[in-house]
């Protein structure tokens, strides 16, 4: 008699929870989404800085994501390119932060002289460590 799989309950429905509810229920686990407002978390819109949404503005990690629950994200969404993700502002001063590396490099040298090493040394680290490290463990 094959047991049950575990209902798996993932508490609030932002762009980390929606993500690992896909995940666990694309592994076969029966999962359950709650969330304490009436829109989902990754849904709607904040007006400030959310970390953990930048991910949004990379389809390649979307598409990791999707992939990983055997499905592709282009069957849900349609992906529209951005140049410019968004704009800090730090003394008054805007800071943009870009897709493209230049860009990205040139906007860091204007603002943070010095600290390029710093965002190639980070670009490198994320790009090394895939997110379906995460799932495989």
């Amino acid at each position: 008699m094959r047991m049950a799989s575990p209902k798996i309950i993932v508490v609030g429905a932002g762009p980390e929870g929606l993500s690992a509810a896909m995940l666990l229920a694309a592994k076969g686990y029966a999962v359950e989404v709650l969330e304490k407002q009436p829109v989902a978390a990754a849904l709607r819109p904040s007006g400030s800085f959310r970390p953990e949404s930048t991910f949004l503005n990379m389809p390649h990690i979307l598409e990791e994501l999707f992939a990983e629950a055997g499905r592709s994200v282009h069957d849900y969404v349609r992906l529209a390119a951005v140049k410019t993700f968004y704009r800090l502002l730090f003394g008054g001063s805007p800071f943009y932060v870009y897709k493209d590396k230049g860009q990205m490099i040139r906007e860091i040298t204007q603002m943070f002289p010095g600290n390029e090493r710093g965002y190639r040394e980070f670009m490198r680290r994320e790009t090394a460590s895939p997110i379906t490290s995460m799932t495989n463990g």
